[in-house]
C-alpha cells in the first residue's frame, strides 16, 4: 500500500510538474510579472514628475526618499486599482497573441499546416485537399500545381478521431483550439509510459529522474508544450516503446513469448514510419545493438572458448524476426515509399548543414538555424545544462563499468541505450534539433545511477552516505525547475494578431485562385489562414524554388525579379527541368535558362526555336512568358535578420559550386574541358579552378556564395544645427551628404563607403571620401525626422528595401495592398503587375 501511495503521489507530482511548465501559453503567467513592473514603472514615473514639479530645488536623495513614500503610500492606499491597472495591462500584453475568443494561437509555423490536414480528415476524410490516383494532394503548395503529401499520416488521423470523439461531449469547440490543447495529453501519455517503464524495471527514484530530465529539456519542453502541435513527443514515445517491446523478448526463454515481443515491436515500428519520415533511426539503433552482441558473443568464443550458443540462437531469432516484422508493418502502414526514401534520407542526414550537396542548387536546410552544427556547450545546454550534461555522461560510463553486476535485462538496456546515446550524438552535430532524441538514453542512464545510489545507501551500515545521493537529487531537481521555468517563458506564439488580420484580409479580400509570393517561412500560415496557395513553405523550403525567390529579394534588377516571378507562378522550377532534359548537364542549364529569363519574349522565342523541339519551345514560352494568375508578395519585418542566409541561396554561383563539388574527385582537364565544351570561357574557368584549389573545403561556402547584412535597425536621428545626430552615435551632414559613425569598440570614426539618398522617389548613392569601413548607409526621411540603416552596399537597391523601406514607389509592377504594423515594422502585401 505504502508503495502504491509512493508511486501515485510521485507520478502525480511528475506530470503535474510537466503540465504547469507546458501550460504557460495557455495563461501566459510571465506576463503578469511583466504588467506588475510596468504598473510600477508608471506608478514611480508619475510619483517623480510630482516631486520635481513641486520640490525643484532638492538634492536628488532626497526626492528619492520622498518618491519611495509616495510610492509605498500609493499601493497602500489604492490597492484595487493597481490591481485593476495590473490586470488590464496583463490582458493587454497576452492579447496579441489570442484570437478574438481568448484562445492562444498555435506556437509554431508548422503546427498550422498539420492542424490543416487534421481539419480535412475531420471534414473530407483524408489529410490531402484532394486524392489522385490514389496519391493526396495539397493543392495550396507548390503553386501552381500542389504538391503531394508524404506517406506518415498517422498524426492526422489520430489526432481528427480524438477530435471526433471529444466532439460527443463538447460540440463548440473548433479543431484548431482542440489542437491547441492536444500536445499535453499526448506528453501525459508519454511521460507516463516511460515512468512505468522505468519504475516496474529499476524503481520509483530512477522513474522520477528519467521523467524530470526528459520532459523538462530545454529542446524538448517547448516543442511539446500547448500549442505547439507537431509530431516531436510521438517521435519520443516510439523509438521508446519500440527499445524496450524488443528488449523485453530477452526477458523470456518461452519462443511464442519472445516472438510475441519481437512483433510487438516491428508493429510499433510500422506505426512509427506512420508517425515520422525519419523512423528508420530506431531499426538502426536495434541492428547496431545486435551487431554488437554478435560481436560480443563471437569474441568470447575467440579468447576463452565460450560457446553460448542459446543466446547466439535467440539473437539471431530476434534480428531476422524483428526485421521481417517491421518490413511487414512498415509497408501495411505506410507502402513502398518508406524503402524507397531510405537512401535519400540518409544521404540528406549527411548533407543536411552542409551547402554542397550532390545536386547543383544550394542546401537551404544550411541556412535553418534549428538545422544548425551545435557545438559540445550548445548541446549540453540543449539536454538540461552543463552540470545535468556531465551528470548524464559520468552515470553512463558508471554503468558500462559495472555492467557486469547487472542482471541480463539491466545490462542489455544499458548497452543499447548507449548505443543509442552513440549514434544520436553523431546525429546530433547535423543539426541541434536532434539533441532532442539524447534525451530518452540519457535520462534514463541517469536514473539508473541514482536508484543504484540510494538503494547502496540504504544497505550501507554508514547511513549518513544517503544524504550525498539525496543532495545531489535536490540539487537536480532544482536545476530542472530552473531550466524549466526559464524555457518556459519563451513559449510564444509567432502569430499575433496583426499577421492574423493581415492573412484574414487577404482570405477575404482577394481571389480564390490567387498566389502568396514571399520567403518560406510564413506559407503555412497563407495556407491555412488565408486560405491561399504558395510558391513554396516550411514542407518544401528544401527546394530550387528557394534560389529563385532569394533572387528576386536581393536583386536590384525589377526585370530580372518580375521574369523570375513569372517563371514561379506558371510553372515552379518546370522550366529548368525541360532544358535539363534536353541538355542533361545541370550547369548548362541554369546558364541557358538565366538566359531566356533575362531576355525579352521574342528575343527568348527565337533562342528557343533555334535549340527545343516546337512542342518543348511552346512549353518554356509558356513558362516563362505567360501571364500568370492573380499574384501577391509579402515582406514583413523579420525578414532583415534572414536577409542573410536569403542572400547566400539567392548569389549561389552555380559555377563555383560545379568545380568546388568536382575539384577534389576529378582534375583540372577534365571539368575545364566539359565546361569549355559547354561555352565558357576557358581562361575563366581554369582561373575559378585554381581558386578552389586555393580556398579549400572548409571555405567553400564563403566563396560560392556571399551573404548581405544590415548592420543595424533603423535608428532615429535628431536635426540640431543643420547636422542630423543618430541615437548610435552617428552624425550626418545633408548639405554635403557626409556621414561618420563613431565605434566603441576600436575608439575611432568610421567612414562608410556611400550614402543612399531617397530623392524623388528614387534611392540615389553619394559616394564618401576617405571610407574606412566596408558597408553603406540609407538615409531616410519622414516629413521632419531623419533615420538610417546600416547595410552592405549591394543591397541598398534590392527589391526587398524598395518594397519594405519605400513602399515600392521606386517600382513598377507591385502595387501596394495592405499594411499591418508589427514590431519595429510593417506587413505590407503588394499586388503583383504582370503588365
Amino acid at each position: 500500500m505504502k508503495k502504491t501511495i509512493v508511486l501515485i503521489l510521485s507520478l502525480t507530482a511528475v506530470l503535474g510538474l510537466n503540465i504547469y511548465y507546458r501550460a504557460y501559453p495557455v495563461f501566459f503567467p510571465q506576463f503578469k510579472s511583466q504588467a506588475r513592473e510596468i504598473v510600477k514603472n508608471h506608478v514611480y514615473q508619475n510619483a517623480w514628475q510630482q516631486v520635481n514639479s513641486k520640490f525643484k530645488d532638492l538634492p536628488e536623495p532626497a526626492k528619492a526618499s520622498i518618491v519611495a513614500k509616495q510610492v509605498a503610500n500609493h499601493y497602500k492606499d489604492e490597492k484595487k486599482s493597481i490591481n485593476k491597472e495590473t490586470d488590464e495591462e496583463y490582458e493587454r500584453i497576452k492579447d496579441r497573441f489570442q484570437d478574438m475568443y481568448g484562445q492562444t494561437y498555435l506556437l509554431e509555423l508548422d503546427c498550422w499546416h498539420w492542424a490543416r490536414y487534421v481539419d480535412n480528415v475531420v471534414k473530407l476524410g483524408h489529410p490531402g485537399d484532394k486524392v489522385v490516383d490514389g496519391v493526396q494532394i495539397d493543392r495550396l503548395m507548390l503553386a501552381p500545381d500542389g504538391g503531394g503529401l508524404p506517406w506518415n499520416h498517422f498524426l492526422f488521423y489520430l489526432s481528427a478521431n480524438l477530435y471526433k470523439f471529444f466532439s460527443l461531449f463538447f460540440k463548440n469547440v473548433s479543431v484548431y483550439h482542440f489542437l491547441f490543447y492536444l500536445p499535453l495529453f499526448f506528453i501525459i501519455i508519454f511521460l507516463t509510459t516511460l515512468y512505468f517503464i522505468c519504475y516496474s524495471k529499476w524503481g520509483n527514484i530512477a522513474a522520477v529522474v528519467s521523467c524530470l530530465f526528459v520532459g523538462l529539456a530545454q529542446i524538448f519542453l517547448p516543442r511539446s508544450s500547448a500549442g505547439w502541435f507537431d509530431m516531436d513527443i510521438l517521435s519520443l514515445f516510439f523509438p521508446l516503446v519500440i527499445v524496450f517491446s524488443y528488449l523485453s523478448a530477452y526477458r523470456t526463454e518461452v519462443l511464442w513469448k519472445k516472438a510475441l515481443w519481437v512483433i510487438l515491436s516491428g508493429f510499433l515500428t510500422g506505426i512509427f514510419s506512420y508517425t515520422w519520415v525519419s523512423w528508420i533511426f530506431i531499426a538502426g539503433i536495434i541492428l547496431v545493438y545486435e551487431l554488437y552482441c554478435f560481436l560480443d558473443l563471437a569474441s568470447s568464443f575467440i579468447q576463452y572458448r565460450e560457446k553460448d550458443s542459446s543466446s547466439l540462437k535467440s539473437h539471431i531469432f530476434c534480428t531476422f524476426l524483428f526485421l521481417a516484422a517491421a518490413s511487414l508493418w512498415v509497408f501495411v502502414f505506410s507502402g513502398k515509399a518508406p524503402f524507397q526514401a531510405i537512401a535519400s534520407q540518409i544521404q540528406n542526414a549527411i548533407t543536411l548543414n552542409k551547402p554542397l550537396t550532390l545536386s547543383i542548387w544550394p542546401n537551404v536546410f544550411s541556412t535553418v538555424g534549428e538545422l544548425k552544427r551545435p557545438d559540445y556547450l550548445t548541446l549540453a545546454k540543449s539536454v538540461g545544462g552543463l552540470f545535468v550534461f556531465l551528470g548524464a555522461l559520468v552515470s553512463m560510463l558508471i554503468l558500462i563499468i559495472n555492467n557486469k553486476k547487472y542482471d541480463d535485462f539491466k545490462r542489455d538496456s544499458v548497452f543499447i541505450l548507449i548505443i543509442w546515446f552513440m549514434v544520436m550524438f553523431f546525429v546530433s552535430f547535423r543539426g541541434v534539433r536532434f539533441t532532442m532524441f539524447l534525451l530518452i538514453p540519457l535520462g534514463i542512464c541517469l536514473g539508473m545511477v541514482f536508484e543504484d545510489a540510494i538503494q547502496y545507501c540504504k544497505k550501507s551500515p554508514k547511513k549518513a552516505l544517503t544524504v550525498i545521493p539525496a543532495v545531489l537529487l535536490i540539487a537536480l531537481f532544482y536545476q530542472f525547475n530552473v531550466n524549466a521555468e526559464k524555457t518556459a517563458r519563451y513559449a510564444l506564439p509567432l502569430m499575433t494578431d496583426p499577421w492574423y488580420k493581415v492573412l484574414t484580409d487577404l482570405k477575404n479580400n482577394t481571389e480564390t485562385d490567387a498566389v502568396l509570393n514571399s520567403w518560406w517561412d510564413f506559407g503555412d500560415w497563407f495556407k491555412t489562414v488565408a486560405q491561399r496557395r504558395v510558391i513554396f513553405d516550411g514542407q518544401t523550403q528544401d527546394n530550387p524554388r528557394a534560389f529563385w525567390m532569394a533572387r528576386v529579394l536581393i536583386t536590384d534588377n525589377e526585370k530580372e525579379a518580375m521574369a523570375i516571378l513569372r517563371m514561379l507562378n506558371n510553372g515552379g522550377n518546370k522550366a529548368f527541368d525541360i532544358i535539363n532534359s534536353r541538355f542533361n548537364d545541370p550547369v548548362r542549364s541554369i546558364y541557358f535558362l538565366h538566359k531566356l529569363i533575362l531576355a525579352d519574349e521574342k528575343e527568348g522565342q527565337v533562342i528557343l526555336s533555334g535549340t527545343f523541339t516546337a512542342e518543348d519551345a511552346g512549353l518554356l514560352a509558356g513558362l516563362l512568358y505567360k501571364k500568370p494568375a492573380v499574384a501577391y508578395f509579402i515582406v514583413d519585418p523579420s525578414m532583415p535578420g534572414k536577409i542573410n542566409p536569403i542572400s547566400f541561396i539567392g548569389n549561389w554561383d552555380f559555377l563555383k559550386a560545379y568545380i568546388a563539388r568536382l575539384s577534389v574527385k576529378k582534375d583540372e582537364s577534365d571539368i575545364t574541358g566539359h565546361l569549355v565544351n559547354i561555352g565558357f570561357d576557358k581562361d575563366y574557368v581554369s582561373k575559378l579552378y585554381q581558386e578552389s584549389l586555393f580556398v579549400g573545403s572548409r571555405n567553400f561556402e564563403s566563396w560560392i556564395a556571399r551573404r548581405f547584412n544590415f548592420y543595424s535597425q533603423v535608428i532615429r536621428g535628431e536635426p540640431k544645427q543643420g547636422a542630423v545626430f543618430f541615437e548610435n552615435g552617428s552624425v550626418y551632414n545633408p548639405k554635403d551628404s557626409s556621414f561618420y559613425t563613431y565605434a566603441e569598440n576600436d575608439k575611432s570614426y568610421k567612414v562608410p563607403i556611400s550614402v543612399f539618398i531617397w530623392e524623388n522617389s528614387q534611392l540615389i548613392e553619394k559616394p564618401l571620401s576617405g571610407s574606412n569601413v566596408n558597408l553603406s548607409v540609407m538615409i531616410m526621411q519622414s516629413g521632419g525626422d531623419f533615420y538610417m540603416l546600416m547595410l552592405d552596399r549591394e543591397l541598398a537597391k534590392s527589391i526587398f528595401v524598395s518594397l519594405f523601406f519605400f513602399n515600392g514607389e521606386n517600382l513598377g509592377h507591385f502595387k501596394p495592398f495592405a499594411e499591418e504594423r508589427e514590431g519595429q515594422g510593417s506587413i505590407k502585401v503588394f499586388k503583383i503587375k504582370w503588365d
